[in-house]
């Protein structure tokens, strides 16, 4: 019995289970556990968030270089820009190509106005301005817009900073001119040695030039009944000014219109005329605009005078007329001069264009006459782009339905929603004065035409009664098919404007097509360089800094005695500014050939008056940055500044057929 009672005791304490305590302990055990387990979670979130951003990056800075190699050409250089208190686009050279900071009022680079946008010069934004992109005129297209046939082309890096201007003459803040001219130097002022200043040109393809009297000759034209009786010609030029004994070039560009003359009487040639490259009396009473023509500058050094053989002459392109095609619904008046142009797309606020520009017809069959024989019409085009952050993604329509777009970027912005500053996004062009602008714009690039524009609000899917609908939130847009039907758009090359979460960019930096010489480091800018004779390096401008360049032709001299002539190598400038000498990026000979050292060698002119020539960029980079993460921090002042911390993925190239440019 007493055996019984024992093990009845036993199993009673066997079913008593966990007490209070011991619950407690091991929940307390087991949320440690939790805890530390879910505080991996948010790090490998991160994590899988960055590697998933870096990748996006990855692809779309491959995307956008994949377009630029597929180009026909290319501009002569992207670089950065300010704007001064004038309106006028001064290239910069003493910003670095690896600079993505962030600019606030009180750190505007110097010429920028007060009150300017400061958005505008930072980080990706500081490289806008596309110099001399090359246009072969199209063949005239159709379109639906004014029934009419044009030249339309989409110029490669829109949306574009536009503004027309209010004056008698049709305006605006971009340049189209023609092919470089041909150069003639020649004495503008009778001496005992020049009696004759006739000017020696034979044809429209060229000009002669003074650098010390500062007169310029052009080929004459006779009117002929001609509707625009005159032709505008724009110079590039550098000048000397000398800074408390340093000689620095100064660049300018400037504007010469030269009236078409009266056919000659008979037994008479047509005889060219000097003029002034300032604007002067003669401009006056032609009543030429001052703002065309521009006056000497008033640190302008007649001794010193311009820069000798440096400077680029071209006929300009008129503009016909201050309203786009797309806004006006008509058709430009051409005239039967072929070196007219129209803007094609509308503006928004005011000072933003999608970038699509119409050409006279008459350009694809005219050509000009050269050394090596009739070459076809071709443009260039200098302008700003309007904001870097702007995604541009060029996509064929599928030949079937679903007519379905996939971009490279989730999140697209739409109006209203709150930005990284605090501020309402309304719209991809950021109006000052709050005017909803399109969220999203899309463009048939053969003709030029806007498929759509949408503004609103969104949390999903919009599409009712328009020509696509888009999802938002994964960045995917259906075309309309009926639309697409109609309007054959099968195949069709299309192009897409947008904004994305995280504040995306895109940016192409590419070195100067052709560098060409100053004789101090004091004077380099983005498109010169400096090579001193003694020693054996390089020198050229902070904006320069880790891009790659051609030597075209070059010799030295040994301490020997020995000229040794080298072809075609290609250098690295020093890519940081640690490697820097006097401030400057630089090449060394010695890269390629180590024994330039010990030989002593340094650049010589003896055998051809120049020892180095042709000295051509190659460096063509795609960049893209997006946000990662903001902070607020207190400045010394103690107001609170938001810091913005950027991620950036670049896919670099060289360019290998440069021999033509």
């Amino acid at each position: 019995m007493r055996y019984n009672m024992v093990r009845a005791s036993k199993q009673k304490r066997a079913r008593r289970g966990f007490s209070l305590v011991e619950i407690l302990i091991g929940m307390v055990v087991l949320l440690i556990g939790i805890l530390a387990i879910a505080r991996i979670f948010p790090a490998g979130f991160l994590s899988i968030q960055r590697t998933g951003d870096y990748t996006v990056g990855q692809s779309l800075a491959k995307l956008q270089l994949t377009d630029m190699e597929n180009q026909v050409a290319l501009p002569e250089g992207i670089l950065a820009t300010i704007q001064d208190a004038s309106g006028a686009i001064k290239p910069v050279s003493n910003i670095s190509p690896d600079d993505l900071s962030d600019v606030g009022p009180a750190t505007l680079p110097a010429g920028v106005p007060n009150g300017v946008d400061p958005y505008y010069y930072s980080n990706i934004n500081r490289k806008r301005f596309i110099k001399g992109e090359p246009v072969r005129l199209p063949v005239a297209t159709p379109n639906a817009v004014t029934g009419q046939y044009g030249a339309i082309y989409m110029l490669q890096f829109g949306p574009v900073f536009n503004a027309f201007g209010t004056s008698a003459f049709p305006s605006d803040s971009i340049k189209v001119y023609g092919a470089e001219m041909e150069r003639i130097l020649q004495g503008a002022i009778a001496t005992v040695d020049n009696n004759d200043t006739t000017p020696r040109i034979i044809n429209d393809t060229q000009y002669t030039i003074d650098y010390q009297n500062q007169m310029i000759a052009f080929f004459p034209r006779v009117k002929n009944g001609r509707a625009i009786p005159y032709r505008d010609f724009q110079i590039q030029i550098d000048y000397y000014i000398n800074d408390g004994g340093r000689i620095v070039v100064t660049p300018i560009s400037t504007n010469i219109r030269v009236d078409d003359v009266d056919p000659p009487l008979s037994g008479e040639a047509l005889r060219p005329v000097w003029r002034s490259i300032w604007y002067n009396q003669e401009d006056q009473d032609r009543n030429i605009q001052k703002d065309f023509t521009k006056p000497k500058p008033t640190d302008f050094d007649d001794t010193l005078s311009f820069r000798k053989e440096g400077e680029e002459v071209s006929r300009r392109f008129r503009l016909v007329s201050s309203t786009p095609v797309q806004t006006s619904g008509t058709a430009p008046t051409w005239s039967d001069d072929s070196y007219e142009y129209a803007w094609y797309s509308q503006q928004w606020a005011n000072n933003a264009n999608g970038g699509v520009l119409l050409f006279n017809p008459l350009g694809r069959t005219t050509t000009f006459r050269t050394s090596t024989g009739n070459q076809p019409l071709t443009a260039r085009v200098d302008y700003l782009t309007f904001d870097n952050h702007i995604i541009r993604e060029d996509r064929a329509v599928p030949t079937r339905a679903p007519f379905e777009l996939k971009l490279s970027l989730p999140n697209l912005l739409t109006q209203g929603e709150l930005q990284e500053d605090q501020t309402a996004y309304n719209g991809m062009f950021r109006d000052p004065g709050n005017t909803a602008t399109p969220a999203v714009l899309i463009f048939n690039k053969a003709t030029g035409e806007q498929i759509d524009a949408f503004t609103g609000t969104c949390t999903g899917g919009v599409g009712a009664g328009r020509n696509f609908s888009i999802n938002i939130r994964t960045g995917t847009i259906r075309l309309n098919e009926a639309f697409v039907n109609a309007n054959n758009l099968q195949s069709a090359n299309i192009r897409i404007y947008y904004r994305a979460a995280k504040q995306w960019g895109m940016q192409v930096q590419k070195a100067y097509a052709k560098y060409s010489a100053v004789t101090t480091s004091a004077s380099v800018d983005y498109k010169s360089y400096f090579a001193p004779t003694t020693g054996s390096r390089v020198y050229f401008a902070i904006s320069e800094t880790g891009k790659s360049v051609l030597l075209g032709e070059y010799y030295v001299k040994t301490t020997g005695g020995e000229v040794k002539h080298f072809n075609n190598e290609t250098y690295q400038l020093s890519p940081d500014k640690t490697q820097y000498e006097n401030g400057l990026p630089y090449l060394d000979l010695k890269d390629l050939h180590p024994e330039a050292g010990s030989e002593g060698w340094s650049f010589n002119s003896d055998v051809t008056g120049r020892a180095l020539s042709n000295v051509q960029g190659l460096s063509l980079k795609s960049r893209v940055i997006w946000l990662d993460s903001s902070s607020t921090i207190k400045d010394s002042a103690g107001n609170s500044v938001l810091l913005n911390h950027w991620k950036h993925n670049d896919t670099d190239t060289l360019l290998t057929n440069v021999a033509g440019r």
